[in-house]
């Protein structure tokens, strides 16, 4: 995989090559790469390679003439892409690589032929002959695609570190974005917490020509169930699933698949040994947190080797500073244990992410009865609300204050779907899974090439049709699991401790465990049993306390954001045990870590 770094100047500066060699310099410094820059006239694009064992400038560049395409990430579909050009009258010789493919279907079939393909990607493009430059990614937008609009031009970033490294960019606040971030723990829409520069929207592509910029929507989440019996979509949910795991592996022999006691884990190495790949797992977590336990059953059953990687309440202490170096701050700081899987040291070409399958499952499902506040309130504000806001911040943010359960009310009523609770899913899914859930792949991409089979468009199609009876409790995906990889199904699930599938010896003891007072669970109960991977609150008050006394005692970055005082009483009110903040007090960590950093 790689990142780009794109410029578009009227008039052009003599310097473009400089400021994209010193940006991919500052975006990489913390890994080896290697660099690629193309200069035409009127634009300027840079390409990093991490795996240069598997990516090089031919298989991500494309030039013809003074026209340049790049692109990241994978496409599952760009064999029929070839197909179709070729429909059209081009003429591939044996050596085209998969980024002349795609440039040649847009001089050949146009901009369209390039939106919607099956997979996680983003492209840029200058077109000499019509002196545009264009910009799309993947449906989703989960493949990010960043941009600066300035008085001399246009500057695209697969990440904002880099277009806060050109000379012309004054490091400011976006505080909108800021408020967004303390509310749900990332941005809204199009914004970022640095001021000006801008995501492409979802499903959009992006056009810059003659100094206008100008966006084009292409797709949108719709949901729009199709009844059917438990067993057909349960074939029907293997059926498409199957079919995207092995599109997405692209012949390889060889897998890494981070395990939890999940059901998303659980359900890519299954589906990897009934297709006989070579497995190779990690755990992460405490020693005795469910995670831990449950994903060490699931590896020393499927895998070639499995490794247990444990996790101190001093991961946040650890892990921090790099995670907010390597999100650019728009990530809670409380996720970063996942960086621990960077230690890893064993086998498996392609990393498979169970991304996504519990959203579109109905993990995250909303209650249909709440009223849309509600909803917002329980399922997207869940760090802080307008009220604690107005506590917590300086008072400079005050016009701001509600902007977050207006804008997700808009976001819910706006949503292609009937039930509220399949608006939420789409909201979740433009969002947060947007934003937040997936900020590892950038990463994680710099050692494996990346595979999230739940992504593939034709299964999202599919489970865009579920109805929302099988998606309670996740009913369907659970019987997929019975009734089609039964090899997995019997070890408990990492969120409940229990199994899927119940044999009489287990309902006995859970209604033996039912008559035993709660006081009595009590005392026998640890806070290892719990089935956190990590216990965020207590690392706080242990193992991390020093980095959050050090943060919170950082008045300069806290001035202008924070009541200080406030956050203070919330801090010890932590520490002593009274309440649990802990959420809440990683949302303010991270942006004072974010602008210590960057020096916003």
């Amino acid at each position: 995989m790689g990142i780009f770094i794109g410029t578009v100047t009227y008039p052009d500066l003599r310097d473009n090559e400089k400021i994209i060699h010193f940006a991919a310099s500052y975006v990489g410094m913390e890994f080896e790469f290697q660099t690629t820059v193309l200069n035409s006239p009127g634009c300027c694009m840079g390409m990093m390679f991490f795996n240069t064992e598997k990516d090089s400038k031919d298989e991500r560049v494309a030039v013809i003439g003074n026209s340049v395409l790049m692109w990241t990430g994978y496409i599952t579909d760009i064999h029929d892409l070839k197909k179709r050009a070729e429909a059209s009258g081009t003429v591939f010789d044996d050596k085209a690589t998969d980024s002349l493919i795609p440039l040649e279907s847009y001089f050949r079939l146009g901009m369209e032929s390039l939106q919607g393909l099956n997979g996680l990607y983003s492209i840029i493009i200058w077109d000499d002959t019509q002196k545009r430059f264009s910009a799309i990614t993947d449906r989703y937008g989960f493949t990010k695609i960043y941009y600066w609009l300035n008085a001399d031009g246009l500057i695209v970033a697969s990440e904002c570190k880099a277009i806060i490294s050109h000379p012309k960019y004054r490091k400011a606040m976006d505080k909108e974005g800021i408020v967004n971030f303390l509310g749900a723990g990332y941005c809204f829409g199009e914004r970022t917490l640095f001021k000006d520069i801008k995501l492409i929207p979802q499903g959009c592509t992006l056009t810059y020509k003659d100094t206008v910029l100008s966006f084009k929507k292409y797709w949108d989440y719709s949901v729009n169930p199709v009844s059917g019996t438990l067993d057909k979509l349960t074939d029907k949910f293997f059926f498409y699933l199957e079919g995207a795991f092995k599109r997405c592996i692209n012949g390889e022999e060889s897998v890494f698949i981070p395990l939890s006691g999940g059901l998303d884990s659980r359900t890519m190495a299954a589906i990897a040994n009934i297709n006989g790949l070579q497995i190779y797992g990690c755990t992460i977590g405490r020693s005795r947190s469910m995670d831990v336990r449950y994903g060490r059953k699931i590896g020393e059953r499927i895998c070639s080797g499995h490794t247990v990687l444990p996790l101190g309440s001093d991961y946040i202490r650890r892990y921090g500073s790099k995670g907010v170096s390597l999100t650019n701050g728009m990530v809670l700081n409380e996720v970063f244990y996942i960086l621990r899987l960077l230690d890893y040291q064993g086998d498996g070409n392609t990393f498979i992410s169970g991304f996504l399958g519990d959203v579109l499952s109905g993990g995250k499902l909303a209650d249909s009865s709440l009223s849309v506040n509600k909803i917002i309130k329980q399922k997207f504000l869940y760090i802080f609300d307008s009220m604690q806001l107005h506590d917590i911040t300086d008072p400079s943010l005050e016009p701001l204050i509600g902007v977050n359960e207006a804008y997700l009310a808009t976001a819910m009523n706006n949503a292609h779907a009937e039930a509220r609770c399949d608006k939420a899913m789409i909201v979740e899914l433009k969002e947060r899974q947007r934003r937040f859930t997936n900020f590892y792949f950038p990463f994680f991409e710099r050692r494996w090439d990346i595979a999230a089979p739940f992504t593939d468009r034709y299964f999202v199609d599919f489970a865009l049709t579920l109805p929302v009876e099988p998606k309670i409790n996740q009913k369907l995906y659970k019987n997929v699991i019975l009734k089609k990889l039964p090899l997995v199904a019997d070890i408990p699930v990492d969120k409940t401790g229990k199994r899927m599938c119940s044999t009489w010896w287990s309902w006995r003891w859970e209604n033996v465990k039912r008559m035993v007072p709660n006081n009595i669970k009590q005392k026998f109960r640890t806070g290892d049993n719990r089935n956190w991977v990590v216990d965020c609150d207590d690392a706080i008050r242990t193992g991390s306390a020093p980095y959050f006394r050090d943060l919170f005692s950082d008045r300069e970055h806290m001035a202008g954001l924070f009541n200080i005082k406030a956050v203070d009483r919330l801090f010890r009110s932590h520490l002593n045990r009274e309440a649990n903040e802990y959420r809440k007090l990683c949302a303010i960590a991270t942006i004072i870590e974010w602008r210590r950093q960057f020096m916003v």
